[in-house]
């Protein structure tokens, strides 16, 4: 019964992975981008943190497009946060950061004060 309960646990945790990633990486423009980061993103949720030497295991032929366009992508919004020297040779750790949520939180913070004031004059409500 144990199972069964972190079974479909797990299941909707990758659901809302894959909605999420949607968001960054929108599916319908491109495929191959969208489902390296979800693949990735991933592995670090079980994984909690992953090396630089094992990204070319989770990824395999994406590698290049997981270093050069998902992880810069992932770390700029704040979900990831990459600690080490970078570069060819060089190790690196890549953990997951809960800055994206600071930040989102922010956001929608300043958009209702955006729509407090202008919304009337917007087509918000009267």
């Amino acid at each position: 019964m144990k199972d069964e309960v972190f079974r479909r646990a797990d299941e909707k945790q990758q659901i809302r992975l894959w909605e999420f990633m949607q968001l960054f990486f929108p599916e319908e423009t491109n495929k191959k981008q969208f489902e390296c980061a979800f693949t990735f993103m991933k592995t670090l949720l079980e994984a909690k943190s992953v090396e630089s030497t094992g990204l070319r295991d989770i990824v395999e032929s994406d590698y290049v497009n997981l270093t050069t366009i998902v992880l810069p992508k992932l770390e700029k919004f704040g979900l990831i946060r990459v600690t080490g020297e970078r570069g060819k040779g060089k190790t690196y750790k890549i953990e997951l950061d809960k800055i994206f949520s600071d930040r989102i939180r922010y956001m929608g913070l300043e958009w209702f004060r955006i729509y407090a004031k202008y919304g009337d004059v917007y087509g918000g409500q009267s």
